[in-house]
């Protein structure tokens, strides 16, 4: 793996977070699916406005079709970035289990992957967004070694990753 180390600072393009240095890695809460997509949009429009190659982990309730649409409505140029090749947009199967089972070690090697990949290009840097869990998905152990798994390797890379959960999804308790 080749590293980017750079301590400049990127808008990250969402209201309430300010602009972050390269390799970091938040993860977030949505309650409705607008709240998801009033985030999601605009770090993505941000990201392809900034010369950055875009990874964009659908949630299960959004088809890919129906992404592609949103952001062809809601992104300037949005066309252009795509026929740049600048976006891949995936399902939640299609990425997160792609090889039969959501395993954090071979994910997070995929996405190493992915990021050179796009690194040999002619962008400027990588910025991810992830649903790395759903409904059914109750296997909160997996999901936790893959989030400390990207936090490790993220740090030092040209590289911004937002996950975003549902807390709907959630059942939270008080001791």
């Amino acid at each position: 793996m080749e590293l980017h180390v750079v301590n400049q600072m990127r808008d990250f393009g969402v209201a309430f977070i300010s602009n972050v240095p390269w390799g970091t890695h938040i993860c977030g809460f949505y309650q409705e699916h607008l709240d998801y997509l009033e985030t999601a949009i605009p770090y993505l429009e941000t990201g392809l406005e900034h010369n950055e190659y875009c990874v964009w982990v659908i949630p299960t309730w959004l088809t890919s079709a129906d992404a592609y649409a949103l952001l062809k409505e809601k992104i300037p140029n949005f066309a252009q970035y795509q026929a740049q090749g600048q976006i891949k947009i995936c399902t939640t199967n299609e990425w997160y289990l792609r090889f039969g089972k959501f395993e954090p070690h071979v994910l997070v090697q995929t996405w190493m992957k992915e990021y050179n990949k796009a690194m040999s290009g002619n962008w400027d840097g990588v910025r991810i967004l992830g649903t790395p869990y759903w409904r059914g998905h109750r296997d909160w152990k997996s999901v936790v070694a893959y989030e400390n798994l990207m936090e490790e390797k993220v740090g030092m890379l040209k590289l911004l990753v937002l996950c975003l959960y549902d807390i709907t999804d959630w059942k939270f308790t008080r001791s």
